[in-house]
């Protein structure tokens, strides 16, 4: 009452609403934070969970939030994915030609499951940096997320341009190729991978692409490192 045009104060009301299992109650919070903040994800979300929560799906897909929208176990969003939604909120608020907040934002959204509105961040810090490394491999996400694994191939292929000494973007771009059925550019890519850092994923990944195009003595190889690496299968 005291700070009525706080809408961090309402987002946070809203909070313990939904987690009090108040949906009803938690939106009229949120859309007066969307009120006095209409470009705040955190009120966005924080009104979809609140809308899904009430069954009102096609209201929820009106506002860009999905009902694939990720919960922890206690069927709530993350408060942690919350409050970093807030912090680049700010910062993008406050630094207006910056895409770095947008990709960060697009990140916590991807890992939220909200893969049109990451999209969206990630290519709006793409027009302002078509170089950015970090927009790219977010929107390659995100289009893997609407299952358009051709551009979302196009673009960590541009990731890996950008940066190739990063071995999570060959791992990820060797997905990809694989989900396009092309095993050799896959088995090259996580070969990258695996040369700038060993991991069990990337092992996994080319040892099974390999067997699937007959390379077996490769893909024995991968295995007996895969056996040593995690010898109980994990």
């Amino acid at each position: 009452a005291a700070t009525p045009g706080n809408a961090a104060l309402f987002l946070d009301r809203a909070r313990l609403l939904t987690v009090a299992d108040r949906p009803l109650l938690a939106l009229d919070d949120c859309e007066e934070a969307l009120r006095l903040q209409p470009n705040s994800m955190r009120a966005r979300i924080q009104k979809g969970e609140a809308l899904l929560d009430d069954k009102r799906t096609e209201d929820a897909a009106k506002i860009g939030v999905s009902v694939q929208l990720a919960r922890n176990e206690d069927k709530h969003v993350d408060e942690h994915a919350l409050r970093a939604l807030a912090t680049n909120d700010a910062l993008i608020a406050a630094n207006a030609g910056a895409p770095e907040p947008l990709a960060a934002r697009a990140k916590v959204l991807r890992d939220l499951k909200q893969w049109t509105l990451a999209l969206a961040d990630a290519r709006a810090a793409l027009a302002m940096n078509e170089s950015m490394t970090a927009a790219h491999f977010e929107a390659a996400h995100a289009l893997e997320g609407i299952d358009d694994i051709k551009e979302a191939l196009a673009q960590v292929t541009r990731a890996t341009e950008l940066d190739p000494n990063d071995p999570v973007k060959w791992y990820y771009r060797g997905l990809l190729e694989t989900k396009r059925a092309d095993l050799t550019a896959a088995i090259e890519s996580q070969t990258r991978s695996l040369g700038l850092r060993e991991s069990v994923v990337a092992l996994r990944a080319r040892e099974e692409n390999a067997r699937r195009i007959g390379q077996v003595d490769r893909a024995n190889a991968d295995l007996q490192r895969l056996q040593q690496l995690a010898p109980s299968g994990q």
